[in-house]
């Protein structure tokens, strides 16, 4: 995680998709990695969201959207804390690992694989 970013955001008080998530009035934790830190050739696709997490409490929210990686290789990793603590694996094919590893399953291809609205508790 060379060059990614973790910021903290105040509650805004504002509704957006963490207000029926974990409630308003509660500080968001961003994180969003550099294009190091992508890895097995992943790239983020320009035409939609930003590759990030979002932490609210003990629940992380990924967003965005990568492409052109090895299929059903690891695109990023999340720094420790933000990691689920078992393997959880979505309808959508992606799998998260114990490590932070975000994989796609090999048969959602490298054209554009999403992570949009995932989200996971963390302890």
């Amino acid at each position: 995680m060379k060059g990614a970013v973790i910021q903290t955001v105040p509650a805004s008080g504002k509704p957006d998709p963490w207000a029926v998530a974990v409630g308003q009035g509660m500080a968001r934790h961003l994180y969003t990695p550099e294009a190091a830190d992508l890895k097995n050739g992943w790239l983020q696709h320009g035409s939609y969201n930003t590759l990030r997490a979002t932490k609210s409490g003990h629940v992380v929210m990924l967003e965005g959207v990568a492409k052109g990686g090895t299929a059903g290789t690891t695109v990023w990793y999340l720094p420790e804390g933000w990691r689920p603590l078992k393997v959880t694996r979505f309808p959508s094919g992606v799998t998260l690992d114990a490590l932070g590893g975000i994989t796609p399953d090999s048969s959602l291809g490298t054209t554009a694989v999403s992570f949009q609205g995932l989200f996971f508790l963390v302890v």
